[in-house]
């Protein structure tokens, strides 16, 4: 994936599972890729996705990219009136298709993250 994503020290210690003492001492000592940034409460760092290593990035496209089109998808499900049988054969189609969709792209990012 050619994305850039950044994220928080929050995010990052939250996909690490480690605290927010160990995390910024790994920083500290070049771990990972960080930048300092203007924030709402003043400098923030923001850290490199990639840099936090395999298992987390496969962790935030699990947690926080794959499913959220799926959550999308049902939320926008519930708000449609189905009138006819074959307008919720439609319906469970495409769902089915995105959710295939999204299984291959979920597979994708999984390889290339182990590359």
């Amino acid at each position: 994936m050619s994305n850039i994503v950044w994220l928080s020290s929050k995010e990052a210690t939250e996909l690490l599972g480690i605290s927010k003492a160990t995390f910024h001492e790994n920083r500290k000592n070049g771990k990972y890729i960080s930048r300092l940034i203007e924030g709402n409460g003043g400098k923030q760092y923001e850290i490199y996705l990639q840099s936090l290593g395999p298992t987390a990035v496969s962790k935030y496209y699990d947690l926080f990219m794959i499913n959220k089109p799926i959550e999308q998808a049902i939320s926008e499900l519930k708000k449609i009136s189905i009138s006819s049988l074959e307008e919720a054969r439609e319906h469970v189609l495409i769902s089915l298709n995105a959710i295939t969709k999204i299984a291959e792209l979920k597979s994708l990012i999984r390889s290339n993250s182990n590359e």
